[in-house]
């Protein structure tokens, strides 16, 4: 009789976590869903996007070729010695890829850490409750299904 007790509530237990299961993985998944979305973020963090797409395109875009401006011994010798070569001054040390990249991402840690203790301050010098939504959360982006 135990036995048979124990075992129904085993088997009640597992039908409760196979539903919560099915209801979490659908909430898991439009999670996904909304925060893969780059509409999220730019509506979240308008500046951090922006900087990012502004150190995107200076990274990526190649520079110009300085001109080649040679002096005018170089030009007479070149009329002179046609078989001559001109050689160009060695180009100015460049700073690595990952140096830019390094200096771009401290800026907007730095911003958005700026961004965060702004924010917090004015929380807790306004000290006014956040707004609830129905399923508990307070604030923040939502799609419309009650996540966040």
């Amino acid at each position: 009789m135990r036995e048979s007790r124990e075992a129904e509530e085993v088997r009640e237990r597992m039908e409760e976590v196979r539903r919560d299961l099915g209801v979490n993985v659908h909430e898991l998944v439009e999670n996904v869903r909304v925060r893969s979305d780059w509409h999220y973020y730019f509506q979240k963090y308008p500046w951090v996007v922006l900087g990012t797409a502004v150190a995107a395109g200076y990274l990526l875009v190649p520079r110009r070729s300085p001109p080649v401006a040679p002096d005018v011994k170089s030009v007479l010798d070149l009329i002179r010695h046609p078989d001559l070569l001109v050689k160009s001054p060695p180009p100015e040390p460049r700073s690595s890829l990952l140096s830019k990249v390094v200096s771009a991402g401290s800026g907007l840690v730095l911003r958005g850490l700026m961004t965060y203790a702004t924010q917090q301050a004015g929380r807790m010098f306004n000290s006014t409750p956040e707004p609830s939504t129905e399923n508990g959360h307070g604030g923040g982006y939502s799609n419309g299904a009650g996540l966040r």
